[in-house]
């Protein structure tokens, strides 16, 4: 929803969103490049051989920025348990995805507070919650 409604988002909302999907897509070209690489060759020189200044996608090295960050791989469990558990009591209510609720609970240790505040409205836009109240844990 950011991508589309920056009015309403923000613009560094929409940067925000289209950098997540440009090395989205990047990484999943390079993880096919072996399986088919003449095709993800093709996309690769398309849409990302200019920006990325390297002539060959096979070429491109994997990011290696560190050790996998098990906080933020463990706030994003806690972002997909949110969202499931709303999409779970939609669906065995025969609800429309679509639909609001009037609010939803997000229960999250103290450590994720802030993380949870600055993906708020994704998590608000996705499950279509009129409010979230968070309990500590």
């Amino acid at each position: 929803e950011r991508l589309y409604q920056p009015d309403i988002h923000g613009v560094e909302e929409r940067k925000s969103g289209q950098a997540a999907i440009y090395y989205c897509l990047l990484n999943i070209l390079k993880m096919y490049g072996i399986f088919v690489p003449h095709m993800t060759e093709y996309i690769y020189q398309d849409a990302f051989a200019k920006a990325e200044g390297i002539d060959c996608l096979h070429q491109n090295l994997w990011s290696v920025d560190g050790e996998d960050d098990e906080e933020s791989i463990a706030f994003g469990e806690y972002v997909k348990d949110a969202i499931s558990e709303v999409r779970k009591f939609k669906s065995e209510n025969n609800i429309s995805m679509k639909s609001e609720v009037e609010s939803m609970k997000i229960v999250t240790p103290e450590k994720f507070k802030g993380a949870f505040d600055k993906t708020l409205g994704d998590i608000v836009a996705c499950c279509h919650a009129k409010t979230v109240e968070f309990e500590i844990q």
